[in-house]
């Protein structure tokens, strides 16, 4: 921190660094967070759904993101630094950003689109990959991208359902070449509905004896997560069993898989602390029967829900500020 600009408080640090309402450096001030989001909206990369607590607050508590493409260079269809106009809409409601842009603040739109924050400082982002994402051709750039806000195996040690369908998933599964580059959990979060919860916030680091400020990110389980087994390890199975191209996975007992659905079934209920947990658990159970069926909480319960809580677990310095740190 340079001097006169160091405060104990490293979010007020930052509100003397930043203009109001950015949270990263402002080379460009056309370009707020707003125009970036705009950018992953009208490409249909991802559908955003933001929530407030209530109705005099003028920033969300807590935001969705479903990831539905990451877009390729190569599939961008025009030189890359070619700029692409908005659609009219955008160019007549918005005055405030600019109404152009090329893949390269496309590829910026991953990382500043989601630095957004609340009068607390608490928002939080709900990330989940849709059942058409097609991972064949991401961009090797999304490997930085998920290093920040992407999930972590350690979200998983504490949901054995989940963690031992990853498990299986990762001793089984055979990538094409195309998917080698990236990790087993970025693919089976795309493959099955794994939804995490994701908050960034402000820090000091030191360098050099200096206070350096950083951006440190938060990984934390969703809390109405009821549809474990959409990615347990049967779920898996039968995935593989119907898309790996070398020799298929077997079943040697033939009521294996109806005990094994019974019993995830009562570890789920037994999980239950309340009639409302208990009865979003069964509404999970039922819907995970019709394999074409995505659970619809992870929008619409927000709006009752409270801000999401969130732990202390994975770090992870500040895009844009300093450079990235391989996660730990």
């Amino acid at each position: 921190m340079e001097e006169g600009f160091y405060h104990e408080n490293p979010s007020i640090a930052a509100s003397k660094i930043f203009p109001p309402k950015w949270y990263y450096k402002p080379w460009n001030l056309a370009q707020p967070q707003s125009y970036y989001a705009t950018i992953l909206e009208i490409t249909d990369s991802v559908k955003f759904k933001h929530f407030k607590l209530h109705s005099d607050h003028t920033k969300p508590a807590y935001s969705t993101c479903i990831i539905h493409k990451v877009i390729h260079p190569k599939d961008w269809g025009q030189p890359l630094h070619q700029p692409l106009s908005f659609l009219m809409h955008y160019r007549t409601s918005l005055q405030d950003f600019n109404t152009t842009y090329t893949y390269w603040d496309y590829q910026q739109a991953w990382f500043n689109a989601f630095l957004m924050q609340n009068q607390n400082h608490s928002h939080s982002w709900l990330f989940y990959f849709h059942n058409t994402m097609n991972t064949t051709n991401l961009p090797l750039w999304f490997l930085q991208w998920w290093d920040f806000y992407g999930c972590h195996v350690d979200y998983l040690k504490e949901h054995h359902l989940v963690e031992n369908g990853y498990l299986h998933f990762k001793n089984n599964f055979q990538p094409a070449p195309s998917k080698r580059k990236f990790s087993s959990l970025l693919i089976f979060c795309t493959k099955f509905f794994v939804p995490w919860v994701c908050s960034w916030f402000y820090d000091y680091n030191l360098q050099n004896g200096h206070p350096v400020l950083v951006r440190k990110f938060k990984i934390k389980w969703w809390d109405s997560f009821a549809a474990e087994s959409k990615s347990s390890k049967l779920a898996v199975t039968e995935w593989l069993q119907k898309h790996q191209t070398t020799a298929p996975i077997t079943d040697p007992h033939p009521q294996s898989k109806f005990l094994a659905r019974k019993a995830q079934t009562a570890a789920l209920l037994a999980s239950a602390r309340t009639k409302e947990e208990y009865l979003q658990i069964v509404q999970g159970i039922i819907q995970s029967q019709d394999p074409k069926t995505v659970l619809s909480q992870s929008s619409s319960s927000g709006s009752t829900s409270p801000a999401i809580s969130l732990g202390n677990d994975n770090e992870d310095d500040c895009f844009g500020i300093l450079p990235s740190i391989t996660r730990r």
